[in-house]
């Protein structure tokens, strides 16, 4: 079982510290899970690429986290739906 994360950069030095083992072929498969709330998300690595890519992905989370920003809470911009001036110019 994996170990539980409840902080994005406690997730980001625990993967650090491992990625030595990962990429020495010591390590065949990484798995962490991180909890907030009660969101539970699972990530799995196989290949050195997952692996680096997830590297850089719980990177930004942390970034995010220490900034005090939740990535969660950034809603995703939406477009105008209706003509301006009802298409009159």
């Amino acid at each position: 079982m994996a170990t539980i994360f409840t902080t994005w950069q406690a997730l980001y030095l625990a993967m650090l510290d491992q990625a030595a083992a990962f990429y020495g072929g010591k390590l065949q498969v990484a798995s962490y899970d991180y909890t907030n709330g009660g969101n539970t998300q699972r990530m799995q690595y196989r290949t050195e690429k997952e692996f680096q890519d997830g590297l850089e992905y719980v990177k930004k989370q942390a970034q995010l986290e220490a900034s005090g920003i939740s990535a969660t809470a950034i809603a995703p911009a939406v477009g105008r739906t209706y003509a301006r001036n009802a298409g009159r110019g």
